[in-house]
């Protein structure tokens, strides 16, 4: 049976199977998913070889060990708002020439804290460095960063809690840290 016929055996199998979920939506009762199934075929699974499954990948142009990930834009005005701030980022240099400072304040919830459970063992002849998969969880932390834009300048602190108090210490620290201005636009991404 060639590569084909197994698509398009497949490719009816799914219609019935779509055809019998469509009659399931429209028909709750249980005697009637009963009848509803008794229109499938019974389903003849064989085991495939490894080279079988790479070929029918290949012609089908299928890459199921790649991904690729996106962001959906739920804001209407997000390309407006992004030239924005690419252009004060780009105007930072010249801003701060003239006495503002472009400040990015982030942060990010949650990191774990993780030791191995056991010491890593370095390569060796013929064997790969090996690290061990188990690991034991240490609590987790949370860091608040700032980047001073113009000049580089990163300001950090690394907490035990997230909460309000924390942030605001966090601005202190950052207000401290990097060079004085007349005036700071602050951006905090969401």
């Amino acid at each position: 049976m060639t590569i084909l016929r197994q698509a398009n055996e497949q490719d009816l199998l799914l219609a019935r199977l779509a055809a019998a979920n469509e009659a399931a939506r429209q028909a709750p009762r249980a005697q009637e998913l009963a009848a509803l199934a008794a229109l499938l075929p019974p389903i003849d699974l064989r085991p495939m070889s490894r080279s079988t499954v790479q070929r029918i990948l290949a012609e089908a142009d299928l890459k199921p060990h790649k991904s690729a990930y996106w962001l959906n834009r739920h804001d209407p005005d997000f390309p407006a708002k992004a030239a924005d701030l690419c252009r004060l980022y780009l105007d930072a240099p010249a801003l701060w020439q003239a006495g503002e400072l472009v400040i990015s304040t982030d942060e990010k919830t949650g990191i774990l804290i993780r030791r191995r459970k056991h010491p890593t063992l370095p390569a060796r002849p013929g064997l790969p460095r090996r690290r061990e998969h188990e690991y034991e969880r240490l609590g987790s932390t949370h860091l608040s960063a700032s980047f001073c834009v113009p000049t580089g300048q990163v300001a950090y602190d690394l907490t035990r809690t997230h909460n309000g108090d924390d942030f605001c210490a966090h601005l202190r620290h950052a207000a401290a840290e990097v060079p004085r201005a007349r005036r700071c636009a602050r951006w905090w991404p969401s």
